[in-house]
């Protein structure tokens, strides 16, 4: 007689621990629960330029609706509109205020400033949305999350447990419906024709993935933008030399390169945050998805955190 192999129910090895024990386990490993403000929008500044002004009334909505800022949080939120504003300025004066991208200093060649510029304070944007879980890789504010992540629904088919699911988060009902008008792109990009096709196609890709809400408009913009910069520096490639003659036998790389390669760094920071590599897919973890949506399986872009299973 075949020996009938009992059906494991998942009920082995140690017992969960009780709500009251996680938290004097993260207590006494110094986990503690973290600092909470009251949810509240500071007024904003007198001294942000008026589209630095727009900008915090814009996303200060959608923050504050989320609970995602506080009276605490008047410098770092200035700070965030003053560095996407800055970008955009300097961005727009290369992509469609015909600024050159690069000229001479002292009869060597040097990238623009508004290139250098754009740089500096699209890092700054990215680095502040993050705080503020302005972008969905941050949504959830991960860097406090802890213990293990959820069983995948494959090991529990194996085992023949029940995976349990929650509704979807706080977070995400609350910026679920929003109007057009908040995730307008800036009337600069409206003149660039490449960072236009950009943004139309990107955001109605992260539409489709869920991933496209007021909070994200900064972020797709320094991405759409600092892509078509790179574009135009190739295509001017095709028309320059990689390297400029600056004396007899003497050359140095043309500056379109260093531009190039810092804006795709730039690029790169925004793929991470959006999933836009297999790389950044499989290091991507959303937590609102259903196992019956078009992002289920091991590559599924997870956005918010009140759903762990």
């Amino acid at each position: 007689m075949t020996e009938q192999k009992t059906k494991y129910t998942g009920q082995r090895g140690r017992k969960a621990l009780t709500p009251e024990q996680k938290a004097a386990k993260n207590k006494v490993t110094g986990r503690g629960a973290p600092l909470v403000a009251k949810s509240e929008l500071p007024a904003a500044p007198k001294e942000l330029s008026p589209s630095a002004a727009a900008e915090w009334s814009r996303v200060g909505e959608y923050l504050k609706i989320t609970d995602r800022v506080a009276a605490v949080d008047l410098q770092s939120l200035a700070a965030y509109c003053s560095s996407y504003t800055l970008y955009c300025e300097s961005i727009a004066e290369l992509l469609v205020g015909g600024g050159a991208l690069w000229g001479y200093s002292n009869k060597r060649p040097k990238p623009s400033v508004y290139a250098e510029i754009a740089v500096k304070h699209g890092r700054e944007t990215i680095y502040f949305a993050r705080k503020f879980g302005m972008t969905a890789r941050c949504r959830h504010l991960d860097q406090r999350l802890t213990g293990r992540p959820a069983t995948p629904q494959e090991i529990h088919d194996l085992k023949g447990t029940e995976k349990r699911r929650k509704p979807r988060g706080r977070v995400a009902k609350a910026i679920e419906k929003f109007p057009e008008s908040a995730t307008s792109r800036p009337d600069w990009m409206m003149l660039s024709v490449d960072a236009s096709r950009e943004w139309e196609r990107l955001t109605g890709q992260l539409a489709a993935l869920d991933l496209w809400t007021p909070l994200d408009v900064a972020a797709v913009t320094v991405g759409c933008a600092s892509f078509a910069l790179v574009l135009k520096c190739i295509s001017k490639l095709k028309e320059e030399s990689i390297a400029i003659e600056i004396a007899d036998s003497v050359s140095v790389q043309n500056p379109l390169l260093a531009i190039r390669s810092r804006h795709l760094e730039i690029c790169q920071e925004v793929w991470k945050d959006y999933g836009m590599t297999p790389y950044d897919r499989l290091n991507f973890s959303r937590l609102d998805s259903g196992d019956d949506d078009m992002n289920s399986g091991p590559h599924r872009l997870q956005l918010f955190p009140d759903d762990v299973a």
